[in-house]
């Protein structure tokens, strides 16, 4: 699991209250794409201007692709990963992308 937190702020600085933000993923180059999804999927942000949800990793496909119990010839050779990007609901104002990684060791 993954705590995504993230912030809304007005020109000053201060926390805007009441924002939906909605997360998107895409894959990094040279990985394979983590598998899961966020709850809540839509959150507001707080009267300081955060919102959290959680990305679950679907954890038979990490197994299977991602861990050190999975097969070495998995593509990628089990490097995994997921970029994950914030924005309001209409889609005005986007975050930068934050990339997540993991290999097999």
């Amino acid at each position: 699991m993954l705590t995504v937190v993230v912030s809304a702020v007005d020109p000053n600085g201060d926390g805007v209250a009441n924002v939906t933000i909605v997360f998107t993923t895409s894959p990094i180059s040279g990985s394979t794409l983590f598998q899961g999804g966020f709850n809540p999927t839509q959150p507001r942000t707080s009267a300081m201007g955060l919102a959290t949800s959680v990305f679950s990793i679907n954890q038979t496909f990490c197994n299977q692709m991602c861990s050190p119990s999975s097969d070495p010839n998995a593509p990628f050779m089990g490097h995994c990963g997921i970029q994950i990007t914030a924005k309001d609901v209409s889609g005005a104002f986007v975050s930068p992308g934050v990339p997540v990684t993991s290999s097999i060791p």
